[in-house]
């Protein structure tokens, strides 16, 4: 699940749909900017969310499970990139591919 969570509600979640088969390896990226987030998965980019608001200041950093504590990983995280600015779809795709 990708999600940008102001006030404690998401104002953005996109599912990365059925759970993966153990032992597999699942790309995830998400971009978000003011009314204009999306995510992509293993090659495939979701449908952007011209209605996104974000909070006023960043203040948590959720990494493995929804900001209700639901849903935890059960796996492992090899490697996270944050880059300070929204990527277009394009990069979303190719960074997933």
């Amino acid at each position: 699940i990708a999600q940008v969570v102001a006030s404690s509600s998401a104002t953005f979640n996109q599912s990365i749909g059925s759970r993966p088969a153990v032992g597999s390896v699942v790309k995830l990226a998400l971009a978000y900017a003011a009314n204009d987030a999306n995510s992509a998965v293993n090659g495939t980019v979701g449908t952007t969310d011209a209605t996104v608001t974000l909070p006023p200041a960043a203040s948590k950093l959720g990494i493995g499970l929804r900001a209700d504590n639901n849903f935890p990983i059960n796996g492992w995280l090899r490697q996270i990139t944050y880059i300070p600015r929204r990527l277009t779809n394009a990069e979303l795709q190719a960074r997933t591919a």
